[in-house]
């Protein structure tokens, strides 16, 4: 095996020994699970150019041996790629691994005495080799493993016109869960998560597509167009196609809406009347309804024509001549019926129920309460309008989890999984430490009250509580967001977030208490040492918050947001000595 970062600027000679020129990048056959090289281009006297590869060549020769010939421009035929000029740096979607990866280097080898490309280096020190300082690595004793990822593995992706690798059905791509693949678009820049969705079934895009952040979909429908979008829309279930444009631009969810099956657009058109968070809002049209005076046989032949345009079949809800709810049928009820029993004589008539206008959260209580697959949603006068179905209840449920996490710790939804940027994320904490930092200053100005003018012990003490607060505060803030990342599974890209956020806040915070103790004390030299300590205490409270927490699921304790009254006072301790040590050599 050898390195593509080996072989560059490598000498070439022909079997005479008469130099060439040096390789400056190889060209490879790329439809194979391991392309073959087919030429090298090498850069001589007379410029670049394109050198046929030998069938036995050997790419470990210093210098590389070729036969004589005439060199040829250097262009590529059909189906050829430069490694270095299209696969070094490019992105790839790891179909083994579900994520993107960047590629450092790559690998070829000799494959039945044919060079070919075998793998892609994604690890660190694939970078470092390419930078001649690999030798760094093994004497400093660095633990810089390498990510070999075999090129079977792989899928190319490029939004620049490059076709992709994703057209054999079998591949890797096409096998993944549309959440795993809304994974790998997110990593991806927006043009070239346009071109991978591009490249999959409309159901399996716009599956993907319902998986993402509203902001992210409405810039993949940019670059996808108006006309491929609604293709992705019409092959969701309408909720979801309406949760999509319902975040839209009221002008651009209408092109695209024109652009849809007239009555798929209708249906969606229909469920955007309704408010995001009602039971009309989460619903979807798409409900199997059947009369009662229906035998089970014919129920049965009405469920097989129907059950493939529906979004569950467990439940089969019986309706009146007005389409009104009148009762409910299990599968399972079916199946064991007689054939020629009635659906009335099978049917429970108490059917749980929300009307449109309910709250997704009485929705949710009900499937909980009564162990539902799925709800219906009557409108005013009772009739059937939708079903509710589990997975729509999960998000719901998550939703509502995610707000209460913003209640209790002051932290952004968003934070959790990177929505939101760092400044948005600062800010919005920084709104919930405010009243935290004015009841600190508040506290600090009574205490201030009951010391005298030329009492400093007190005076410096007055400003404790304000210190030990925002300690607190932050550790809340930080480890809830952790312990909830950790059990969503994004805890490895969350430490490096949370550390430039709190960077932001030990800034402003800094600055806020400075001028805060300054006002209050009249003292420059205090409001020095009041600043300095509450930025140091923030970075403290959010390291303390992260590595403690990320420890204890290393260990196998589960983090809880609970564990905050323990890391609160931990950090506050720690702020305090380092305000009471700089405060008393400021001050003295």
């Amino acid at each position: 095996m050898i390195y593509l970062s080996d072989l560059l600027r490598r000498r070439v000679v022909d079997e005479h020994g008469t130099p060439l020129g040096r390789i400056v990048d190889i060209i490879v056959q790329r439809d194979d699970l391991f392309p073959p090289v087919r030429a090298l281009l090498v850069e001589g006297s007379g410029g670049v150019r394109r050198l046929p590869w030998p069938a036995e060549g050997d790419l470990h020769a210093s210098p590389v041996v070729v036969p004589h010939a005439a060199p040829e421009p250097p262009d590529l035929k059909p189906g050829e790629i430069r490694l270095r000029r299209d696969v070094l740096d490019r992105q790839i979607v790891d179909t083994h691994g579900r994520r993107v990866v960047k590629v450092n280097d790559v690998t070829l080898s000799s494959v039945r005495g044919q060079a070919r490309l075998v793998g892609a280096d994604v690890s660190a020190r694939g970078y470092l080799r390419r930078l001649g300082i690999e030798p760094l690595v093994a004497l400093l004793r660095l633990p810089l493993a390498e990510r070999l990822i075999t090129w079977n593995s792989v899928e190319a992706i490029d939004g620049q016109g490059v076709s992709l690798r994703l057209t054999d059905r079998s591949s890797g791509i096409f096998r993944l869960h549309p959440a795993d693949i809304a994974d790998l678009v997110e990593d991806l820049p927006a043009e070239e998560g346009a071109a991978l969705l591009g490249s999959l079934s409309p159901a399996l895009a716009g599956g993907a597509l319902s998986e993402l952040d509203p902001e992210t979909q409405g810039e993949l429908i940019a670059k996808l167009g108006a006309e491929r979008a609604a293709d992705l829309l019409e092959a969701i279930p309408p909720d979801d196609a309406a949760d999509i444009l319902g975040e839209l631009p009221e002008q651009q969810a209408e092109q695209l809406l024109a652009g849809m099956d007239p009555a798929e657009a209708a249906d969606v058109r229909d469920l955007l009347r309704y408010h995001d968070e009602s039971a009309g809002g989460i619903m979807t049209p798409e409900v199997i309804a059947i009369r009662q005076d229906l035998s089970v046989e014919e129920a049965i032949a009405t469920l097989r024509s129907l059950a493939s345009s529906a979004d569950v079949a467990y439940y089969l809800f019986v309706v009146d001549d007005d389409n009104r709810l009148v009762g409910v049928v299990s599968l399972r009820d079916l199946v064991i019926a007689e054939p020629s029993t009635r659906i009335a004589a099978i049917m429970q008539t108490n059917v749980p129920h929300v009307t449109v206008g309910a709250d997704q959260e009485e929705a949710a209580r009900l499937m909980s309460r009564y162990d539902l697959m799925a709800l219906p949603v009557v409108d005013d006068e009772g009739k059937l309008t939708g079903v509710i179905t589990a997975d729509d209840i999960i998000d719901v449920i998550q939703e509502e989890a995610d707000e209460d996490l913003s209640a209790v710790a002051g932290a952004a939804v968003s934070d959790v999984e990177g929505v939101s940027g760092v400044l948005e994320a600062a800010t919005g904490r920084l709104r919930w430490l405010a009243v935290t930092f004015a009841g600190g200053l508040l506290a600090a100005a009574v205490l201030r009250a009951f010391a005298g003018p030329d009492d400093l012990p007190a005076t410096i003490v007055a400003f404790a509580p304000l210190l030990v607060l925002l300690a607190g505060q932050l550790v809340a803030q930080t480890t809830a967001v952790l312990s909830r990342g950790v059990g969503l599974g994004l805890a490895e890209d969350l430490p490096w977030r949370e550390a430039k956020i709190g960077l932001v806040l030990a800034v402003v915070l800094g600055v806020g208490a400075g001028a805060g103790a300054a006002l209050l004390t009249a003292s420059s030299r205090l409001g020095v040492a009041v600043g300095v300590a509450a930025a140091i205490n923030t970075a403290l409270a959010v390291a303390v918050g992260t590595l403690l927490t990320l420890a204890g699921g290393r260990i196998g304790f589960r983090p809880r947001f609970a564990s905050q009254p323990l890391l609160g006072p931990i950090a506050g301790l720690l702020g305090l000595l380092v305000y009471l040590g700089l405060a008393m050599t400021v001050a003295g």
